[in-house]
């Protein structure tokens, strides 16, 4: 289980990993993670970090459940990691529809500005988001 940050509400973000561990299952994810075996080289190029850091993410994750990792052989996501990665992607694109939507911005500004944001929505934020992303002319 995913440990809940102290102290938060379902109107307040729901904290279950933090913002690096996020990138760490996206980048896993975008590296075909979910199906393959990752190397820790080539997880730490796409992050742009050292080899060793990487590999003390994957053994934390480990333990947490969210990666399978085999020392000197690789990682890869497990179904708890892939839900998150996917969390995480889900609410980018629903920020980048909607900032683009409503505010206009080019799809390279939304890119960038959801970058930011996607690991700051809670819940509410993201239904809100799903149903204006829904709307019709909004859609891309």
């Amino acid at each position: 289980m995913i440990p809940r940050a102290v102290g938060t509400t379902p109107d307040v973000v729901e904290r279950r990993v933090s913002p690096a561990v996020e990138e760490f299952l996206q980048a896993l994810a975008a590296l075909g993670g979910a199906e393959t075996i990752v190397t820790t080289s080539r997880l730490a190029a796409a992050l742009g970090i050292r080899d060793p850091s990487v590999t003390t993410m994957a053994k934390r994750l480990h333990a947490t459940g969210l990666v399978a990792h085999t020392p000197y052989h690789g990682l890869r996501l497990t179904p708890a990691g892939e839900a998150v990665a996917g969390g995480v992607a889900r609410r980018h694109l629903l920020l980048e529809r909607t900032l683009a939507a409503t505010l206009g911005l080019t799809p390279d500004e939304a890119h960038t500005e959801a970058e930011h944001l996607e690991h700051a929505v809670g819940r509410t934020l993201e239904a809100r988001l799903q149903t204006v992303a829904a709307l019709p002319g909004n859609v891309g």
